[in-house]
């Protein structure tokens, strides 16, 4: 599938923001500097930048399932797209977190390599297994939902067509967003299996409101523009138990910000810079890796440079990440992809014949 350079500038903007959040603002306990940019605009609300990536998530997914013919190679599509960075960054989290032991979660055990591996959240693992699975990475808890994501909505797809699916789609956060209000504004304690649905789908209309946007791209109808608006606008309020102003005035600029890629050439060419795009490109395996790596590098870097100004350490520190993570956007993920792809149409092939063998002897 082709990609679209303003989408890749888009996801750019999204891991700087959350990179600017990790480096600055959220882990300034650790920090060399403290919380002495705790203030910063910019900085304390770059978390929201995973809003952003949800966005372009309902954009792309609707446009790859509009391509794909079924929904198991649907899912088969999107597992080699999301496996061969999640195997790769975790071994190399794993296996250097013992230089990198400044880590704010500390150095992992073996087991915490499975959540990420599998795509399971570890909490719905530990109910499985009863078995208690340490974070990897904290940022892991996007990709956990993106799953679910991927495999609700791309049900929906195929059962009911896109209109409804994202209407659907959408329904089920109303009902989250729902059971947040009576959560918080009642007291009421949701059991375990409530507390879990709402904790989950709190985040759908995001994918929706990025779904309808990928309508309005492809049949130009501005009625799709409204259905943005009210849907992005009803996504803000699944931030509403914790938002301040600041963090409304935040999300509202993102959501504006990827309207506006569609609606203005001048903003298009902007988002599609070359910098942006890149780093879009490389965004993947560079939010994977990042979080706790990025902490440590600020550390050794400040004690090997104590000269070095502050506000750089995390600038500095992020052209390590920026370049171990090209080199698996370019040449890692590409030949691992392309082995994945042969390994299962060779297993599905023998399969099929061994499924044959078997009824033509019967």
């Amino acid at each position: 599938m082709k990609r679209i350079e303003s989408l890749d500038g888009l996801r750019g903007i999204a891991i700087l923001l959350v990179i600017l959040y990790h480096g600055y603002y959220i882990w300034y306990e650790y920090l060399p500097f403290g919380d002495k940019y705790s203030n910063v605009f910019l900085f304390k609300y770059g978390n929201l930048g995973v809003q952003l990536f949800f966005l372009i998530s309902g954009f792309v997914i609707l446009m790859s399932l509009e391509k794909t013919s079924s929904y198991l190679k649907f899912l088969k599509n999107r597992w080699i797209r999301l496996f061969p960075s999640m195997f790769v960054v975790s071994l190399i989290i794993f296996f250097t977190s013992s230089f990198f032991y400044e880590r704010p979660l500390g150095i992992p055990p073996l087991k915490s390599l499975l959540p990420g591996l599998v795509f399971i959240n570890p909490s719905i693992l530990k109910g499985i297994t009863k078995i208690d699975f340490p974070l990897l990475e904290t940022s892991f808890w996007t990709i956990y939902l993106e799953v679910k994501f991927y495999l609700i909505f791309g049900l929906l797809f195929y059962l009911f067509g896109k209109r409804k699916a994202i209407l659907f789609n959408f329904l089920i956060y109303i009902l989250a967003l729902v059971l947040s209000f009576i959560s918080v504004h009642y007291k009421v304690h949701l059991n375990g299996a409530l507390s879990g649905f709402r904790d989950t789908f709190i985040q759908f209309g995001w994918f929706s409101a990025g779904a309808v946007m990928y309508l309005y791209f492809v049949e130009n109808n501005k009625k799709y523009l409204l259905y943005f608006v009210i849907m992005s606008s009803l996504s803000i309020l699944s931030v509403y138990d914790k938002a301040d102003f600041g963090m409304i005035i935040y999300l509202l600029a993102l959501v504006l910000l990827f309207a506006s890629v569609f609606l203005f050439p001048s903003i298009q060419q902007i988002v599609a810079s070359k910098f942006l795009v890149f780093i879009g490109f490389i965004s993947y395996p560079l939010y994977l890796i990042h979080e706790n790596m990025l902490i440590s590098l600020i550390i050794k870097i400040n004690k090997a440079f104590p000269f070095i100004p502050d506000i750089l350490l995390p600038i500095i520190s992020s052209f390590f990440l920026v370049l171990i993570s090209y080199i698996i956007s370019k040449y890692v993920e590409p030949k691992f992809q392309q082995f994945l792809k042969k390994t299962l149409s060779f297993l599905n092939h023998n399969i099929c014949f061994f499924v044959k063998f078997l009824n033509e002897k019967r």
